[in-house]
């Protein structure tokens, strides 16, 4: 599954703002977007670095795998 940044950003906004008790003001959705924002770009600068180790067999096609951890 790729990680599609505007999609997690939006659902992050919508998660803060389902938080919120009633309609969120406009600062508060301004708020939620710049914090969106910033975890977006935070989670996918972490996932795009992670190393991912291996042990398997690839012989040209798709890799066999018995084991793996992210890093």
């Amino acid at each position: 599954m790729a990680l599609i940044k505007s999609v997690l950003r939006t659902k992050l906004k919508n998660a803060l703002l389902n938080q919120i008790e009633g309609d969120p003001t406009s600062k508060q959705k301004d708020s939620a977007n710049d914090l969106a924002k910033d975890l977006s770009d935070a989670i996918d600068s972490y996932i795009k670095t992670a190393t991912v180790a291996s042990t398997g067999v690839n012989s040209g096609g798709p890799v066999v795998s018995t084991s793996t951890s992210i890093s």
